[in-house]
């Protein structure tokens, strides 16, 4: 969805290099959501911004997701994100 070809996926295995994505002006609202769901403040996680693409456009993405594992101080979270900034909108009437 953001241009990334499967070697430079390697890199993206943990959060930091998630989070370097996320545009500057949604950075704080997301990493905030993130933390608060971890220190079991929430009782999920799921926020809407955007990323910046491998060409350095941004789009704009939904993101849910929930705790699956906790093993040694290390956790594996499971979730999607959903590419919002292609997304048509649809009248409801």
């Amino acid at each position: 969805m953001l241009g990334y070809d499967a070697k430079d996926a390697e890199e993206f295995v943990h959060i930091s290099k998630f989070v370097e994505l996320i545009h500057p002006r949604d950075r704080k609202k997301a990493t905030t959501a993130l933390e608060n769901y971890l220190q079991g403040n929430t009782d999920d996680y799921q926020i809407d911004y955007r990323m910046k693409t491998k060409s350095g456009n941004y789009k704009k993405f939904f993101d849910r997701g929930k705790i699956v594992g906790n093993k040694d101080g290390q956790i594996a979270v499971a979730g999607f994100a959903m590419d919002l900034s292609s997304a048509e909108l649809v009248p409801t009437t």
